[in-house]
């Protein structure tokens, strides 16, 4: 049932900042990251044996690939991967660079109580396709725009990963 307030392409401005903000900082912190991990690392105490931990128990609800809340549509030549999880107020997920769905389960889990959480794998990435070319801001919010468009939603709330 498409939104009575439906206004396609809305806050695309805003989006591009924030995806550019983040393509731009990322390489500069993973690096700084990974050599203050090194750096700091504690000196680590001589082996010892120590019984087996179990391992971690997998997610309940596969995120990233969930035939049932997942679904594909078209635009610029690529078919982009999404799921929707819960009710309420759209609230977008963006996932970082060189992630998907999948990076996001615990924030999903946590807002779908809430929130109607649209989550989408950008293009080159995650189930969405390869497309030709760099990947640019500009093509990343152009995405976003046509998920919101496809859904026919406007959406109030954002949640995005940044490396700031």
């Amino acid at each position: 049932m498409p939104d009575s307030a439906y206004q396609p392409r809305l806050k695309r401005v805003n989006l591009t900042c924030v995806l550019c903000h983040w393509i731009v900082l990322l390489p500069a912190t993973v690096a700084l990251t990974l050599t203050l991990a090194v750096a700091c690392e504690p000196a680590k105490p001589p082996a010892t044996p120590t019984a087996a931990l179990p391992a971690p128990a997998a997610p309940a609800i596969p995120y990233g690939a969930n035939k049932a809340a997942g679904a594909t549509f078209g635009h610029d030549d690529v078919t982009l991967y999404y799921e929707t999880y819960g009710q309420g107020q759209p609230l977008l997920l963006v996932h970082g660079n060189s992630a998907s769905i999948a990076s996001l389960a615990a924030q999903i889990e946590c807002f779908k109580v809430h929130y109607k959480v649209i989550a989408m794998d950008s293009r080159d990435q995650g189930r969405s396709s390869d497309s030709e070319g760099p990947i640019t801001c500009e093509k990343m919010t152009d995405d976003l725009a046509a998920l919101l468009d496809h859904l026919q939603t406007v959406f109030r709330t954002r949640w995005r990963h940044s490396s700031r």
